[in-house]
């Protein structure tokens, strides 16, 4: 499971409007869906945070899709009303471990994420 964090995002709103946030916001969503893989589960948290339930026989190797989505962001516009926004992202992973509440999950995956954004944002943390 991974937790995504759009980094700056407050910004966006306040420069751009809430418009263009939610814009922003539906092109994220749409380029994880378009390149994560089928067996992933992407979703919106609440605010600008997202979900990704990272599944199927390739979940032991986590970040080759949300590496895959991070340097998509960085080819393309997330937001055709505004083709200037550089949009990255910091994200926390982390895996199920047989046995534990799913809270522990998402308490980890959050934890790895705080480490991501202290650590310079646009990047991955593994927990």
């Amino acid at each position: 499971m991974a937790i995504a964090d759009l980094d700056h995002f407050k910004n966006i709103n306040d420069r751009y409007g809430h418009a263009i946030g939610d814009a922003v916001l539906a092109g994220f969503a749409e380029r994880a869906r378009a390149h994560l893989r089928s067996t992933d589960v992407p979703g919106r948290w609440g605010g600008e945070e997202f979900v990704i339930i990272l599944a199927g026989p390739a979940a032991s190797d986590p970040h080759l899709g949300i590496e895959r989505l991070r340097r998509a962001l960085l080819e393309t516009p997330v937001c055709a009303e505004a083709p200037h926004i550089q949009l990255t992202f910091s994200s926390g992973i982390t895996g199920y471990r047989k046995g534990e509440a799913i809270d522990d999950v998402i308490e980890r995956a959050d934890k790895a994420l705080y480490d991501a954004k202290h650590a310079g944002r646009n990047r991955s943390v593994t927990m």
